[in-house]
């Protein structure tokens, strides 16, 4: 962490860009909140625990009251909501609680990607857009889908993570960059950029 953390951290802060690096600190809940203070005092911005850790972490880490984004993984999460398991939780609920313990994004799952239903994924949007929280769309995201999902859930308030479209691009990781930005330019005006 100390490493990765700082390196990174010294790199936005000279970049002169508003950007969020939410660092992995996955841990069981006695070393969790120490990594939050790891990645703090390394010069971090943000975080990232995936729900594994359970879902009070985000709360214990909120209370911290720490300036850094609160990022929910939500990898794995159909052991607790999967539709035909008797006993599960609406999707739904765990975001709207999750959100309302302070997370500031929250991955949700895709639209037009590999991964979620689309009805699901647009009740949770509005779930998070009435919680002040953002919504991350990840599972396929690649810049031909921008357009769509541009289309069908608006500007400014969602999130592309981006992983395997950026590295698995035919002509390298920064060509994959360069596609995605060129995607995200066509699909939004300058004044929404200035406005940042």
């Amino acid at each position: 962490i100390e490493d990765r953390v700082e390196l990174v951290a010294n790199y936005i802060s000279n970049s002169g860009r508003k950007v969020f690096y939410c660092a992995s600190i996955n841990a069981d809940p006695m070393y969790l909140l120490g990594r939050v203070y790891q990645v703090y005092e390394c010069g971090g911005n943000g975080i990232h625990v995936n729900f594994h850790a359970g879902l009070g972490c985000y709360k214990s880490i909120r209370e911290q009251d720490l300036p850094m984004l609160l990022h929910f993984q939500k990898s794995g999460d159909k052991i607790l909501n999967f539709s035909q398991h008797n006993f599960h939780i609406n999707e739904t609920v765990i975001f709207d609680l999750v959100s309302k313990s302070g997370c500031g994004s929250l991955h949700c799952g895709m639209i037009g990607g590999y991964y979620g239903d689309q009805g699901n994924v647009l009740k949770t949007i509005e779930v998070l857009r009435a919680n002040n929280s953002i919504s991350a769309l990840s599972c396929g995201m690649k810049p031909s889908l921008i357009e769509s999902i541009t289309q069908t859930i608006g500007h400014g308030d969602w999130m592309a993570n981006v992983g395997g479209a950026l590295f698995s691009h035919k002509n390298g990781t920064l060509a994959g960059v360069k596609a995605m930005r060129q995607s995200v330019d066509k699909n939004y005006q300058q004044e929404y950029f200035d406005s940042l």
